[in-house]
């Protein structure tokens, strides 16, 4: 018969080979690989403060640049990182295989279309306008159709309007940068420009006179959304597996 203290010291034993086990496994499943990418990865992104922007050196940093680079860096995996305007970014990356592209925010649309490799942030977007405006009677999301919206081309934001009921040409105009869409709200030509709350403050820190100009008039609720680094869904097998191991078990 067995004893009450040899059950216990077998119930002890199963508990360790179960924690051996599971421990190895998690070894394995974090076993860096030796990337099948021989020529440098090719990435692209904007500026777009304060994820991606130049430092006083003129070198490109910023909140994403500073997750994603340590990580390559550090598993000796060579890149070139190619800065443009967003809907180029985006164009280039579905047209250049095995390529990345960041920070790309993962909408209902764009689930099916990327593959999605590493979670930068979540992020709150507001509607801005000009400070003071008390001609603007916004209670609810649908009378932000009663004005002009200013929207950059190829955001994420964009389907979100249009599916609200905005019409281009008609309530929408379309520009490459926060700082245009600003600078057109100040000379009246628009309304609302919908923007993420740390690139506001980033804008007020970067363009003092703006705090007196502008304010956070609406938050959008229902668009709240994580930004990533993704690849196109035509991406081959093999290197979106190596790419979500490399930041999955270097970001641990």
């Amino acid at each position: 018969m067995i004893t009450k203290t040899e059950r216990s010291v077998v119930f002890i034993k199963r508990i360790l080979c179960l924690v051996i086990t599971l421990f190895d496994q998690s070894v394995l499943a974090c076993e860096i690989p030796v990337t099948s990418q021989k020529a440098p990865i090719t990435i692209f992104t904007e500026l777009w403060p304060p994820y991606q922007e130049l430092d006083q050196n003129d070198r490109l940093s910023g909140i994403a640049t500073q997750k994603i680079t340590p990580i390559l860096d550090s598993n000796n995996i060579s890149y070139t990182i190619n800065v443009m305007p967003w809907a180029r970014a985006l164009q280039l990356a579905k047209q250049t295989k095995n390529s990345l592209i960041y920070s790309i925010s993962r909408t209902t649309e764009r689930e099916s279309q990327y593959h999605w490799i590493y979670a930068i942030d979540q992020v709150r977007t507001y509607l801005v306008s000009l400070a003071g405006r008390k001609d603007m009677l916004i209670n609810k999301l649908e009378d932000i159709l009663n004005y002009t919206l200013i929207l950059k081309r190829d955001d994420a934001t964009n389907n979100f309007f249009l599916n609200l009921g905005f019409v281009p040409n008609k309530n929408i105009i379309f520009v490459n940068d926060s700082e245009h869409a600003l600078r057109l709200i100040a000379k009246g030509r628009a309304d609302f420009y919908p923007m993420v709350h740390a690139s506001f403050q980033k804008a007020l820190e970067t363009y003092p006179e703006f705090i007196e100009q502008f304010e956070l008039a609406f938050e959008l609720k229902p668009f709240q959304v994580e930004l990533y680094l993704a690849t196109d869904r035509l991406s081959d097998e093999a290197f979106v597996s190596d790419m979500k191991k490399v930041f999955h078990c270097t970001s641990k």
